[in-house]
């Protein structure tokens, strides 16, 4: 398979830019320094655009196979099912206690408790549900499941 290195520089540089997202590097609530406060202010802005470069790219190399002659549907089914897998596989692993350290305070049945709550929690807004999974950062995959589906229909 060739690759276009260019392409990969930059996802490099956009996957670097979702952690900075994500992370807050330079957190302005713990350190108070003007200084951090701007850098901070500055990283988070030069980083937004990272999830639009990525669903650029998806969308372009999803229509150059397109124009290869690959059938469109059979392609965007093909699509839409990788990306279900990975949305509710990462919509399970959400859904798991992770704060195993809350037995040593809250007893055995504490991550299970916020497991329950967590479950009660989206079975009331099944809309959340299905446009954000279990945690909000997932809607880039409904988003990009929905641009392959308008895009199939056009």
């Amino acid at each position: 398979m060739n690759r276009i290195e260019s392409v990969d520089i930059f996802r490099l540089i956009a996957i670097v830019a979702v952690i900075i997202i994500h992370t807050s590097p330079f957190p302005t609530d713990v350190i108070e320094n003007e200084i951090y406060k701007y850098i901070d202010m500055f990283l988070n802005q030069i980083s937004k655009f990272a999830a639009p470069f990525f669903l650029i790219i998806s969308g372009c190399f999803w229509g150059a196979k397109i124009r290869s002659g690959s059938d469109p549907i059979t392609s965007s089914i093909y699509m839409s099912k990788r990306l279900l897998i990975i949305f509710l596989a990462w919509c399970l692993i959400y859904s798991l206690p992770y704060n195993s350290s809350s037995i040593y305070e809250f007893g055995i049945l504490d991550p299970i408790k916020v497991a329950y709550w967590k479950v009660i929690n989206l079975s009331e807004n099944p809309l959340t549900l299905l446009l954000q999974g279990t945690k909000i950062h997932l809607w880039f995959l409904v988003g990009m499941l929905c641009a392959v589906v308008i895009s199939t229909i056009f």
